[in-house]
């Protein structure tokens, strides 16, 4: 077939998190080719302000999908269309994450434990979505069979090839921090600051805190711009993450261009090497406990921090080049206007 006449992207209007700039950067990706490409607010978000961080996307929005046989629509995995929205277009499923899909969420939250740390009253006000969610199940899994899917990473690739016996491309994104001209370097005097996401294993990051010996600040990224983040980033000696790591998560790439050590719980994209291609040493094994296995290589990072920063440079050598790749990946995907796809 030949090049599509026009690409919508349909996208949360109003969230300022990982999938929706993955989003921006896509229509700006796109563009870029000389698609014509847009994104389209998802139901119900149609009213909310537009993120303001996003600005510097080529990334303009149209009110409605065009949905003809020469046409293309992208969703993220959170919203699974009917039929009807996409019409004749040719339909892709881009999985930003595995566990925030409405088809998989409740067992992927079952498997990684969230379920069970539910107070009851949190448990009972979730009831009516998840029962909506295992009602619709079955549908949406069919609806499915008509898209094209896209995987943000190798994990979620393999994940969806898998539960759905399909083939899953891969269309990744990249982060935009500049890669900072530092390697662990501490002065004598100071202690190591460790950050971490509260949201992305906040329990288990609490236990280690309580066992870990060796002097450090403890610096919580929650509640910040994306510049106090950034700030709070190029402070960061060690970033922690051991949280299910459902696709691959900006911050702990953007922590390890910011010089940080990025420690990765080795679960999700967090176990896949091309992923996190990090030192073995960096990727911390779930059994037999994974709040002991943490504290030990915090400690033996911690006893040499320019030592395993230096083990990290094929690392951020890596992160720099993403966004190239991400341009390759568009190219690959969706060819160029007027051109056989």
């Amino acid at each position: 077939m030949e090049g599509f006449e026009q690409l919508s992207v349909f996208y949360p209007r109003g969230v300022r998190t990982g999938g929706p700039e993955a989003l921006h950067q896509l229509v700006d990706a796109l563009r870029s080719l000389g698609h014509d490409a847009a994104l389209v607010a998802m139901p119900g978000t149609e009213g909310r302000p537009r993120v303001a961080d996003y600005d510097h996307y080529d990334a303009p929005e149209r009110e409605a999908a065009r949905c003809g046989p020469r046409d293309a629509v992208v969703t993220p995995e959170v919203w699974v269309p009917r039929a009807a929205v996409v019409g004749s277009a040719t339909w892709f499923c881009w999985w930003l994450s595995v566990d925030n899909s409405p088809v998989f969420m409740d067992a992927r939250r079952r498997h990684n434990g969230l379920l069970l740390s539910r107070t009851p009253a949190a448990a009972l006000r979730a009831l009516p979505r998840a029962t909506a969610r295992r009602l619709l199940g079955p549908a949406r899994r069919r609806r499915l069979g008509a898209a094209v899917h896209l995987a943000q990473s190798v994990y979620a690739r393999e994940f969806v090839a898998r539960e759905l016996g399909t083939s899953v491309g891969l269309l990744s994104d990249y982060v935009t921090a500049t890669p900072a001209d530092r390697e662990g370097l501490v002065a004598d005097g100071d202690v190591p600051v460790v950050s971490f996401n509260p949201a992305k294993g906040g329990e288990a990051v609490a236990k280690v805190s309580e066992l870990l010996t060796t002097p450090v600040r403890w610096l919580p990224i929650a509640g910040m711009s994306p510049s106090e983040v950034e700030d709070a980033l190029r402070r960061s000696d060690v970033y922690l993450d051991l949280g299910s790591l459902p696709g691959k998560d900006r911050i702990p790439r953007e922590a390890a261009l910011h010089g940080a050590v990025t420690l990765l719980a080795a679960r999700g994209a967090g176990a896949n090497t091309q992923d996190f291609p990090l030192p073995d040493e960096h990727r911390i094994p779930l059994e037999p406990d994974l709040v002991r296995n943490t504290v030990g290589t915090l400690q033996q990072v911690l006893a040499d921090l320019p030592g395993h920063a230096r083990r990290q440079r094929a690392f951020r050598s890596h992160l720099a080049t993403e966004r190239r790749r991400f341009a390759d990946e568009v190219r690959t995907v969706f060819g160029s206007p007027g051109s056989s796809l």
